[in-house]
Order: C-alpha cells, then structure tokens, then sequence
C-alpha cells in the first residue's frame, strides 16, 4: 500500500515574507523622506548672496532712526548717524563671520525711546556647535575668546 502523502504547499507571496516587506518599507520611507529633504535643503553650505532687508516697523516698535527724528529731527542728526553706522559696520561683522552671507542689523525702539530691540538677521548655513560641551570644570562665566558658538 502506497502511502499519500499531502500536497506540497504552496509557496507563500513575497509581501508575507518579513525581511522583503521591511525592505519595501525601508525604501518607500527613504524616498518619501529623502527626495523632499534634498529638494528643499538648499544646495549645502553655501552663502546665499541676496541681500536682506530689515522691516520698517516691528509691531509699535519703528526704526531708531524714525523716532529720534520724530522727536528732534535737528538736534538728533549726531544720533541718527550713530545708529545707521552701527547697524551698517555690525551688520558687515556678521556677513564676515557667517562667511559673506547677507546679514543685516537694525535698532528699532517705540516713539518715546524708552523700549527698543536690535534685530541681528543672518541668511547662512546654521553654525555646527554640536560639538562643545559643557562640563563641570569650565568656568560659568562667559569666555573673553571670541566664538560664535557661545
């Protein structure tokens, strides 16, 4: 007597097969990830040449230069150069240390000059200050080398 023996299995489709279903996941998150991420990362480290252009007005707040005049155009003209020359040099200082990129600094207080902010605006790669670390020996005062990092 001949024994019968079961059918053979049939073989199972690749979408049950873990390793090939993790494989179709892997590679379907990289390009749902990866393509976007590289379309809109903007080419890279490179400084970006066009210039920036700081708003007129912050809220209540207006440029330094617009109040001082509003309250004594004649005797404020010494200020009024005071404040464009120090947003003009501190502004190039910034575009030199982020490597040419646009920068642009600008005071800008409310009508009586007693709130005031300076907007610091930088278009470059952000700095990489992963890397320092804070550890218990160093001092918790503020280091007189320059970083930019700090």
């Amino acid at each position: 007597m001949t024994a019968d023996f079961p059918p053979e299995p049939k073989a199972r489709p690749l979408l049950t097969r873990p390793a090939v279903t993790a494989l179709i996941g892997l590679l379907t998150g990289a390009l749902l990830v990866g393509v976007p991420w590289l379309v809109t990362s903007g080419g890279g480290a490179e400084p970006d040449g066009r210039p920036l252009v700081a708003p007129a007005a912050l809220g209540e707040l207006g440029r330094t230069e617009d109040a001082v005049a509003k309250i004594d155009n004649v005797r404020g003209q010494a200020q009024i150069a005071r404040v464009e020359k120090a947003d003009r040099e501190t502004g190039a200082r910034l575009s030199a240390a982020y490597g040419g990129a646009a920068a642009v600094v600008q005071e800008y207080q409310n009508a009586t000059l007693f709130h005031g902010l300076q907007l610091t605006a930088v278009r470059a790669a952000s700095l990489n200050c992963s890397r320092r670390t804070w550890t218990p020996r160093r001092s918790a005062w503020p280091s007189r080398e320059p970083s930019l990092c700090a």
